[in-house]
């Protein structure tokens, strides 16, 4: 009787469903189409996005803070010696510095809204011609929230953690010196712009780090840039990269034509190009080949979508070396006193 039932009851198993299992009305997903690179020089747009990310640190918006502390008047904005209660987790409680914070605007119709909290230091000792060398440092740092404008225009938009320092050493026959900035926001207006800031503005979390003089080497480019205005080669909006390269006399990489990470742009798409140079992370002992992506030729692999597209590109990065791309500032430009505000 047992076996009779269950002969009953399973024919009418597969129709629970209400179809079978060929004709279940599933879709498969729409694949996207890989974006037709054809019309891109890709070395060229590589080589300047490279430039253009060099570009932002902390100097342009220091700058462009320095620029708006000469709109102050008496009483707009008020002025701060070390730190007003900003109920900012970022700034130290004891921080040696100062700010402005306020919301008000001036007979001119000059505007300051927000904060802005700043400390700089800066000192050079000893002289070239002793044994020890002159011996120049320097740091400032940013912490703000703060617009400032005159009649409808925007002269300085600052948000975020913005800040950078160097060491410089220098004798009669030497010199060395390294520079390191984190951008850590939004910089936007005229005076960003003046500085060397791509129209329209940026918000970036970047560091960067690098040396000059005797030895000369990109030892850290890593985070993005996403620009609001801005387009590089007309498509793309946003930069992501992890690099470091080292000038030829400098680097102890086992292909020192090439440089070590990736650079990535992102189109209005939101579709995402990578530049991979392989190996990524340098060289082993292993004797691990795998051609051609192994191949010391200071060339990458294009990746759209994450997917190889079987394109190489090989972007002339020499301008790193050439003395005017990786610079340093000098102790005068960290040097921004009360009376500044005379």
């Amino acid at each position: 009787m047992r076996s009779l039932l269950l002969l009953l009851i399973l024919p009418g198993c597969g129709l629970i469903g209400g179809s079978s299992s060929d004709d279940t009305g599933y879709a498969p997903p729409v694949e996207l189409a890989v974006p037709d690179v054809s019309g891109l020089d890709l070395e060229s747009t590589w080589t300047d996005a490279l430039k253009l990310a060099l570009t932002v640190d902390a100097r342009s918006a220091w700058d462009a803070h320095k620029d708006s502390l000469e709109l102050i008047t008496p009483g707009c904005p008020d002025l701060y010696y070390g730190t007003p209660d900003l109920d900012n987790d970022e700034i130290p409680d004891d921080a040696d510095g100062m700010a402005w914070a306020d919301h008000c605007s001036t007979a001119g119709d000059r505007k300051f809204a927000g904060y802005t909290f700043w400390d700089n230091h800066a000192s050079v000792t000893g002289s070239v011609a002793a044994l020890e060398g002159l011996t120049a440092v320097g740091n400032r740092n940013l912490y703000t929230n703060a617009l400032v404008g005159e009649g409808d225009s925007v002269v300085s938009e600052l948000d975020g953690t913005i800040g950078d320092s160097f060491l410089r050493i220098q004798t009669d026959t030497t010199e060395r010196w390294t520079y390191n900035s984190r951008v850590d926001g939004t910089v936007t207006g005229s005076a960003p712009e003046s500085h060397g800031v791509p129209a329209g503005g940026l918000r970036a979390d970047l560091v960067l780090s690098y040396t000059g003089g005797d030895t000369k080497t990109l030892d850290d480019a890593r985070g993005n840039i996403y620009f609001f205005e801005h387009r590089i080669a007309d498509r793309f909006d946003s930069i992501a990269m992890d690099l470091a390269h080292a000038a030829p006399g400098n680097n102890a990489n086992d292909c020192p034509e090439e440089p070590l990470g990736h650079i990535s742009l992102r189109d209005e798409n939101a579709f995402w190009y990578d530049l991979v140079f392989q190996p990524r992370y340098g060289t082993d002992d292993s004797g691990y080949t795998n051609e051609p992506y192994t191949e010391c030729d200071g060339c990458g692999m294009i990746y759209i979508r994450g997917l190889e597209q079987g394109i190489e590109v090989c972007p002339d990065f020499s301008f790193l070396w050439d003395g005017n791309t990786l610079t340093t500032p000098s102790a005068d430009d960290f040097l921004l006193s009360n009376r500044d505000f005379d």
